[in-house]
């Protein structure tokens, strides 16, 4: 088995359907003609590294994918240089990215005998060199770009406040949001990461409609909120959310001490409600940011990263809750950090404030 260099130039090719190849991982490896030099010793299971070239920095080409040949060499029609007949094997992605994976400054240091910007397709690589750049690259796959426990409730927060307005949102909407309300967060997280701010929301965002798909645990309180279905955009197919079962939600909101209607029912496999992001606002205006367990402050100890970032916790479930009520934001929300909103929920019902509260003085006279 060998490992072949595939290029890219986008100067000279729009690759059209790179977004929705993207979108299609982790749980699907897409696949992809591509023309080769190579005629012989090139076929299935052979590894492959894809190059991106053009008119860019050394930061900005380099390594953009991988994954296996899973076809062997044939000829087709070479509709971009219009040629009748060129060679051709289909490649299968594991990996895909629009920003480099490993760039080609690092690529040079890696192995700089090797000619990582050919004109062709098919050049050899080193065994020792595939290797330490498929370490790499996976070591980049497992690594944690972002807490989801900490970063998946904002994405649900940004679906609910859009599906109070609108009927559906789908995944290039949310990154959207994302964008434009967590940029200074997702510039730090781009920045330790060595990738786009784009990048890195499109990644939370996939990440979130693949563990719903999986039915994860940190998934579980939006598992039956959400409706997912695919839609069509720019002439690709990517997720798009709806409730699972649409119904329109009251609000209440006349002036600054007004109460808030929350939480319409929608008989699905478990009751789903909407939230009022306008109740959540009043709710942290009085409490501030502090979670009301333990203390603990993102900010204090995250910094700017962490400023105006807690979770708020419903105190009576909405689930319990079998017909419309009116809510105090202050009585009735409360700011808690991920860890101990996680803990709550780890008992059915869920533990109250003060159960928690107490929990964890009982854990640190033990340790004292």
């Amino acid at each position: 088995m060998s490992t072949y260099l595939f290029t890219w130039n986008p100067d000279q090719w729009s690759w059209e359907t790179l977004d929705d190849m993207i979108s299609k991982l982790p749980n699907l490896k897409p696949n992809h003609q591509w023309k080769t030099n190579r005629k012989n010793d090139i076929g299935i299971g052979d590894n492959f590294l894809l190059m991106k070239l053009g008119k860019l920095s050394k930061n900005e080409k380099g390594i953009i994918g991988c994954g296996k040949i899973v076809s062997d060499v044939y000829t087709d029609k070479d509709v971009i240089k219009k040629i009748a007949q060129a060679n051709f094997v289909n490649l299968e992605f594991s990996q895909l990215s629009k920003s480099p994976l490993i760039s080609l400054l690092d690529l040079e240091k890696i192995d700089p005998n090797m000619r990582w910007t050919p004109e062709g397709n098919g050049n050899i690589v080193p065994e020792l060199t595939f290797n330490k750049i498929f370490n790499l690259i996976n070591q980049e796959e497992n690594a944690t770009l972002f807490e989801k426990r900490i970063y998946f409730p904002i994405i649900a927060d940004e679906i609910d406040l859009a599906l109070n307005q609108q009927s559906s949102i789908h995944r290039d909407e949310i990154v959207q949001h994302l964008l434009e309300q967590y940029q200074t967060t997702l510039e730090k997280i781009a920045k330790n990461s060595n990738k786009s701010i784009l990048f890195i929301a499109q990644n939370m965002v996939d990440w979130f409609s693949a563990e719903l798909t999986k039915q994860s645990d940190i998934v579980a309180e939006w598992q039956d909120k959400y409706s997912r279905t695919k839609v069509k955009v720019n002439g690709r197919e990517i997720t798009n959310y709806s409730l699972a079962l649409n119904s329109s939600q009251d609000e209440l909101i006349e002036d600054q001490n007004t109460t808030y209607t929350e939480g319409s029912i929608k008989q699905i496999i478990v009751n789903a409600y909407e939230r009022n992001p306008q109740a959540r606002k009043k709710c942290l205006e009085h409490w501030k940011y502090s979670c009301q367990c333990c203390s603990f402050n993102f900010e204090k100890t995250y910094g700017e990263l962490g400023k105006d970032f807690i979770h708020v916790h419903h105190i009576k479930p909405l689930s319990e809750i079998k017909t419309e009520y009116i809510l105090d934001p202050i009585t009735d929300l409360v700011p808690v950090c991920a860890n101990c909103h996680a803990m709550i929920h780890r008992k059915n019902p869920p533990l109250t404030i003060d159960e928690l509260k107490k929990i964890l003085a009982t854990d640190k006279t033990d340790h004292t």
